[in-house]
């Protein structure tokens, strides 16, 4: 399945302040995704594919409405910002009609969901075209 990309602009700062080419345009790819809920029904949802992310993210409002495949384990995580408490726990998403269990990590506030690499490589190889990603099942 091919994902194509959309470009995305984001204005970029350094130190504070916006820098002098005012922002970039980065490539921005989304997979339809299916999450297993408590009651045993899918829950789709657009994600953002970043291979570049250990984990898969999502709101903890979402999270909390997921079948636990683990115990809830808190974290730490440091940002620019300061430390924020989060916690993980493994879920069962589908890609492609391809399921797994993969690490979730709930984040408060409304953070952009983001389908990472841990799981999602292990079951497709997904390769980066100039037009997109492409996702290929392992079978």
């Amino acid at each position: 399945m091919e994902i194509p990309y959309t470009a995305v602009w984001q204005a970029r700062t350094v130190y504070g302040l916006l820098d002098q080419m005012g922002g970039i345009s980065f490539p921005h790819a989304v997979v339809n995704v299916h999450l297993e809920k408590q009651d045993g029904t899918w829950a789709p949802l657009k994600m953002e594919l970043d291979t570049g992310a250990d984990l898969t993210v999502l709101p903890r409002r979402y999270v909390e409405q997921l079948k636990p495949y683990s115990e809830k384990r808190p974290i730490i995580m440091k940002q620019v910002a300061g430390q924020v408490l989060a916690y993980v726990m493994d879920a069962k998403v589908s890609v492609m009609e391809v399921s797994y269990i993969t690490p979730v990590l709930a984040l408060d506030g409304n953070p952009t969901p983001l389908l990472g690499r841990t799981g999602l490589l292990d079951h497709f190889k997904v390769t980066m075209t100039k037009n997109g990603f492409e996702l290929t099942p392992y079978y």
